[in-house]
């Protein structure tokens, strides 16, 4: 049940960043696709959020689709400054931080078993976009899996 709160609660963030931003990106300014256990899937909205504090980096991927069921939000965290690497939630370097969450209708479900993002290009504001790629297999709750695959971005960064 936490969870499922927690990932709510970063659906939430989410959605309130993409609407703040013009509700999401259009395709000029916003690419993002994958497959959603083999079913392609293009957002509606994207936005990529890069913080820093006390050392360390966050970097937030926001993929919405309509009516919430089905985004994807990645959030990684890494040493400043931020640069191109691969996050392995299996294999996680020292210092790095990944999540990966799933829109079920009613909250979230949070990466149980695998995920993999590749940020090939960090991006800047107002210049170069955030670019990678991005798998995941979610546990389901209350049973099952979803697999995340082919997941691509290439996103304007925000600050």
């Amino acid at each position: 049940m936490s969870r499922v709160l927690a990932g709510a609660v970063v659906f939430a963030i989410g959605l309130s960043l993409n609407c703040a931003s013009g509700g999401g990106a259009g395709a000029s300014r916003a690419q993002m696709s994958w497959m959603d256990d083999g079913v392609p899937v293009m957002p509606f909205g994207a936005d990529a959020t890069l913080t820093s504090s006390s050392g360390g980096d966050s970097l937030r991927i926001d993929g919405l689709t309509p009516g919430a069921a089905g985004s994807v939000t990645i959030i990684l965290g890494a040493a400043s400054p931020f640069a191109p690497q691969t996050f392995d939630c299996n294999q996680l370097a020292s210092g790095q931080t990944v999540l990966i969450s799933h829109a079920n209708g009613t909250g979230f479900d949070t990466t149980d078993q695998s995920c993999k993002v590749v940020v090939t290009q960090v991006g800047k504001v107002d210049g170069p976009p955030l670019m990678g790629t991005f798998e995941a297999v979610i546990s389901l709750t209350p049973s099952g899996s979803k697999t995340i695959s082919n997941g691509v971005f290439n996103i304007a960064l925000q600050m």
